[in-house]
């Protein structure tokens, strides 16, 4: 049997359910969750009460690092997850022989020698580079042997070769029938009118051998794309930051599998935990069993009274602004551990735009997967199984961080200046326009909000001299809501599987070495390799919604931004000299 190993948070993104895996010979989809190994809970349960009750389910459980190549019909089971092989049609490089294989064969497929020069031998197939997709997630085989007998009906024993000329593009390649001599380019094949001909399927291979492979109401149009283009998968991921009471040590101990399990044993009395129960709890984990107890009838008391709640995403963000405003600073042995830095250390300028500086020296993040779309983010959301189960997959990573809240009473003037009103109204046009930009991280689309994104990223990309962080591995989380007045940013590391960092991040947060770290990522704010251009902007990026943003000044790493790099403006943080005003951080540039 061929494996191959893989990270643990690429089977989330962005090789997840649904996305396709190239390998060099081979290219792979991983299937729905009705395939996924769960039966050993100890290894892949993850906990996370606060987020479950959002989702509305009752746990996670984190993929199996090592894969199968693709679905076998024997019994192998444990340690692997199970993918198939899509696109299902693979050709010949050297004769251009097609041939359809099935997605759960085990042997790679080779072509038959009929043609020259593979007469004398049969050549590996590879993956036909072309398939089709539509906006309700469903993906499919390109049609190429309707496509071939476009003028004609189809024969009775098709043949296919994917033939090559000289032309340049899609006119240089068009598919043969060698049974009836049939052919047609695809040059006509692309764009979203290209297939109009062609019913979806509603074909959804993640789904295995499932009765439901087929979605048979589906009545949107095919487009031909790329296997591996940008909009063949766009990840729908859910995260969480662990706090109290759910990162406290007292909660571990409740959700330890050891415990449940004891729990199982002994049984309630009259509706509680067996008292002998809270004494085993305390003598093999050391804790006060009046404290365990206590925990234990509170956690329950949320459980009861969250699980019928709907929380929003701006509501759900609150829980953990409050907390990092809090004083709960978070035991040794917790999943959250916060330090207040000193803000006197700060020069007046600098204190006056920021109201809090918290150091975070361990926080534990939940990421999950919830579905995908296709061809645009914004699409209908693809289910990741064909029934809505009780679990979703996710992974945990330990990191490190610096959150910071800027003032109010600063943001409210700075807001009010009718230029800084001028740019947002800007991007308001545009995003209209575009239609297809939404916020991911709240719902409101305000001058803060695009004033604390673009300061996360310039923040960011500065911390990768400044502290040896890789670009991706800082991870930004913005708070910002008008409703529950949040407008603070979390800079932060995760690492799965990891027990924390070195402190890299949290020395950064210091408050001499914060404010040195903030002016010199104003500097670098100021200027960009493509100024004038990008300074004197008018709109960036797809649907023009970025303003002063690009490349080479503020933009970040895919999965390091949570909004897709949209949304950032760098004159909003240092202005320029023909607006006076429209720099929030103006004075500490002058």
């Amino acid at each position: 049997m061929r494996s191959v190993k893989i990270r643990r948070s690429q089977l989330l993104s962005p090789f997840g359910i649904g996305a396709i895996l190239d390998l060099s010979e081979e290219a792979l989809m991983l299937l729905g969750l009705e395939n996924w190994d769960v039966s050993q809970p100890e290894l892949t349960l993850i906990n996370d009460d606060r987020l479950a009750q959002r989702l509305k389910i009752k746990h996670f459980h984190q993929p199996i690092t090592a894969i199968e190549s693709a679905l076998y019909s024997g019994d192998e089971s444990g340690g692997t997850a199970k993918f198939a092989r899509f696109p299902e049609w693979y050709f010949c490089p050297a004769c251009r022989e097609m041939l359809r294989v099935k997605p759960w064969d085990q042997k790679h497929p080779e072509c038959s020698g009929k043609y020259k020069p593979c007469s004398s031998f049969k050549k590996k197939l590879v993956p036909v580079r072309f398939i089709t997709a539509c906006s309700n997630g469903h993906i499919d085989d390109f049609p190429w042997i309707s496509w071939a007998h476009s003028s004609s009906e189809i024969c009775e024993d098709p043949k296919m070769r994917l033939m090559q000329t000289s032309a340049s593009g899609l006119a240089g390649l068009s598919v043969k029938c060698e049974n009836c001599n049939k052919a047609k380019s695809l040059s006509s094949a692309a764009g979203s009118d290209g297939l109009k001909e062609f019913n979806c399927r509603g074909y959804r291979p993640w789904l295995g051998n499932s009765a439901e492979i087929f979605d048979n109401d589906c009545k949107e149009k095919q487009q031909m794309l790329q296997r591996g283009a940008s909009n063949v998968y766009f990840s729908k991921i859910g995260t969480s930051i662990l706090i109290p009471p759910f990162s406290t040590r007292l909660y571990k101990i409740l959700e330890h599998r050891d415990f449940l399990l004891q729990k199982s044993v002994l049984g309630d009395v009259d509706g509680k935990v067996h008292p002998k129960l809270w004494e085993w709890a305390e003598a093999k984990y050391r804790i006060n069993k009046t404290d365990l107890k206590a925990a234990y009838d509170s956690f329950k008391d949320v459980d009861e009274e969250q699980e019928s709640q709907t929380i929003s995403e701006d509501q759900f963000r609150y829980q953990e602004y409050e907390v990092f405003l809090g004083k709960d600073l978070g035991g040794s042995q917790d999943d959250l551990r916060l330090k207040n830095s000193e803000k006197n250390h700060l020069s007046p300028l600098v204190s006056e735009k920021i109201s809090k500086l918290v150091l975070i020296e361990k926080l534990v993040e939940t990421r999950c997967l919830t579905g995908f779309s296709r061809l645009d983010p914004n699409n209908k959301t693809a289910p990741l199984s064909y029934e809505r189960g009780k679990w979703l997959p996710a992974i945990r990573g330990t990191g490190e961080g610096i959150f910071l809240e800027l003032d109010n009473s600063q943001l409210e003037i700075w807001e009010n200046n009718d230029r800084v009103k001028e740019r947002i109204t800007r991007v308001y046009n545009n995003m209209r326009n575009y239609g297809l930009a939404t916020r991911r991280s709240g719902t409101d689309i305000s001058a803060r909000f695009i004033l604390l994104h673009s300061l996360a990223h310039i923040l960011s990309r500065r911390l990768t001299f400044e502290c040896g962080y890789g670009s991706s591995s800082i991870k930004e989380r913005i708070y910002e809501s008008s409703e529950h007045s949040m407008h603070g940013i979390l800079l932060f590391t995760s690492e799965v599987g990891g027990e924390g960092t070195l402190g890299g991040l949290v020395a950064m947060g210091e408050a001499r070495k914060f404010e040195a770290l903030l002016r010199s990522a104003l500097n670098d704010s100021m200027f960009c390799s493509n100024d004038p251009l990008c300074g004197e902007s008018k709109g960036q990026g797809p649907g023009s919604i970025n303003q002063a943003a690009c490349q080479g000044c503020l933009l970040l790493p895919e999965t390091a931004c949570e909004e897709s790099n949209f949304f950032l403006d760098r004159l909003l943080l240092s202005g320029n000299s023909d607006d006076p005003g429209l720099g929030f951080f103006e004075e500490l540039l002058n």
